[in-house]
């Protein structure tokens, strides 16, 4: 006679094998949380950022960085502080950014945060 296995034991073994339930940021949520630190910054600020990644096409440096097309490489449990380190790569006004370095955690308000 086959025991009968429960649901949730089962979720949490193919959880446990597969890796599939990590709390690791998705390239998605990364990018997100990337826009939202330029959503916070003063538009002094914005626009410093703006002429250090290599400026803004229609010229206005003061606007928002298009920032388009995370492809996380790696992520590892961050050591000091809470969430990931992650190591990936951005296209930020349309220039190609190939290789980032940031930890993202969860933010007070629950969302995939970065360090600034």
């Amino acid at each position: 006679m086959i025991p009968k296995i429960h649901s949730p034991l089962l979720a949490v073994a193919a959880c446990a094998l597969l890796g599939a339930c990590s709390d690791e940021p998705s390239a998605a949520a990364m990018q997100q949380a990337m826009s939202n630190v330029f959503a916070r910054m003063p538009a002094a600020q914005v626009a410093v950022a703006n002429m250090q990644l290599g400026g803004r096409s229609a010229g206005r440096y003061d606007a928002l960085p298009d920032i388009s097309g995370v492809r996380k490489a790696s992520c590892l449990p961050a050591q000091a502080k809470d969430g990931h380190v992650c190591e990936f790569a951005v296209t930020i006004n349309g220039i190609e950014r190939p290789k980032m370095k940031a930890r993202f955690f969860k933010g007070t308000d629950g969302n995939l945060a970065m360090d600034d």
